[in-house]
C-alpha cells in the first residue's frame, strides 16, 4: 500500500476499478474485485492531493464492448515491475470497456495537473497553468468531455478533454482564498431512464455547462462555463468549504464544511433550503452521491462516513 497520507480517491465509471493519491508521491491503481494493486504511477514531484478518473462517452464505451471480450472474462493483471521489463504495448490490466475509462487525471502540490494513460501506464500529458498547489479536480461525468481544476491560486481552469491537448476553454475568477473543491453536475443512471418533458430537458442540457466550487472563503459559488460567469454566490457556510455537489436534477446544490453542516441550496431562488447541523463531530471533507440510489454519504475529520437518505 501507500507509505504516507491517502489524500484521494476515485472509482472508475463502472466501478471496477479505484485510484489512490498519496502524500507519498505515488498513484495506485486497484483491481476492486480482488483488492489487489496493478500499477503504482510515479512522476509528481510533490504530494499528490486529487485523482479523477475521466470516463469514455456512453457511445464510445458501448462500442468498445462490443470489440472486447465480455465483463465476465477476467482481466489480465500486471505488476509495475514486471511492465517495467515488458513490451510497450503490454495490457495494463484495466479493460477500458469494463473500467468505463482510459484517462485518470491528477493534481499536486507541484503545481501540475498530470493526464496518465491507463492503457500504457504512462503520463500523457502535464499541465502546468497553476502557479500554486492544485488541490482538487473536477470531471463531468455523464461525458467525460470536461475536466476543472483549482486551488491556492483561486483561479479554476476548465478543459476540453476531447481535444487532442485538453484546450483550456475557461478561466473562473471570483474566489478570495483557496478553492478546496469542485463539481459538475452530478450523473444519476436513474435520471436517465424516464422520459423528461421538453421544458425538463432543457433545463438539464442547461444545467451540464453548471460547475460547483467551494472555498476557504466560506462560499459555494455557481459557474457557467459557456461565458466563464459567476451565476450565484450562496453565503451560507461559516467555515471553509471542503465539499459540493450540484444534484442530478440540477435545481440545487449540497455543501459541506468545517461547520461541520450539510447545506441544501436551491439554485434558482439562492435560497438554503434544508441544514443538517452537527453532520459530523469534526470537520466535514467530503461529499459524495449515490449514482443510482438517492442517497448521499460524508465523511469527515471524526473518521466516520456517514450516508444520508434524500427525500
Amino acid at each position: 500500500g501507500h507509505t504516507s497520507t491517502v489524500n484521494s480517491l476515485s472509482f472508475t465509471p463502472t466501478g471496477s476499478h479505484l485510484a489512490s493519491s498519496s502524500s507519498d508521491l505515488s498513484i495506485k491503481l486497484w483491481d476492486f474485485s480482488t483488492y489487489t494493486c496493478i500499477r503504482t504511477l510515479r512522476g509528481h514531484d510533490h504530494t499528490i492531493s486529487a485523482v479523477q478518473f475521466i470516463p469514455l462517452p456512453v457511445k464510445e464505451t458501448s462500442t468498445r464492448s462490443l470489440n472486447t471480450p465480455s465483463a465476465s472474462n477476467e482481466t489480465t493483471t500486471v505488476s509495475a515491475t514486471s511492465l517495467a521489463s515488458s513490451s510497450s504495448n503490454a495490457n495494463t490490466g484495466i479493460d477500458m470497456s469494463v473500467a468505463g475509462s482510459s484517462y485518470l487525471a491528477s493534481a499536486s502540490r507541484d503545481q501540475t495537473v498530470k493526464i496518465w494513460d491507463l492503457e500504457t501506464g504512462f503520463c500523457d500529458q502535464t499541465i502546468k497553468d497553476h502557479n500554486d498547489w492544485v488541490r482538487c479536480i473536477g470531471v463531468r461525468d455523464s461525458d467525460g468531455a470536461l475536466m476543472a481544476t483549482s486551488g491556492n491560486d483561486t483561479v479554476i481552469y476548465v478543459y476540453d478533454t476531447t481535444t487532442k491537448d485538453r484546450k483550456q476553454i475557461a478561466q473562473l475568477r471570483g474566489h478570495q482564498h483557496v478553492v478546496e473543491a469542485l463539481s459538475f453536475l452530478v450523473s444519476a443512471n436513474h435520471n436517465h431512464h424516464k422520459k423528461n418533458t421538453q421544458s425538463e430537458q432543457k433545463h438539464f442540457d442547461s444545467c451540464m455547462d453548471y460547475i460547483a466550487s467551494g472555498g476557504r472563503d466560506s462560499t459555494v459559488r455557481l459557474w457557467s462555463i459557456n461565458t466563464s460567469q459567476c451565476l450565484a454566490v450562496f453565503e451560507y457556510h461559516e467555515n471553509w468549504v471542503r465539499g459540493v455537489l450540484i444534484h442530478p436534477s440540477g435545481n440545487f446544490i449540497i455543501s459541506t464544511g468545517d461547520d461541520r453542516s450539510i447545506r441544501v441550496m436551491d439554485i434558482k431562488s439562492n435560497r438554503c433550503l434544508r441544514t443538517i447541523d452537527n453532520a459530523h463531530s469534526h470537520f466535514v471533507t467530503s461529499i459524495a452521491m449515490h449514482h443510482t440510489l438517492p442517497i448521499l454519504v460524508s465523511g469527515g475529520v471524526d473518521q466516520t462516513v456517514r450516508c444520508w437518505a434524500l427525500d
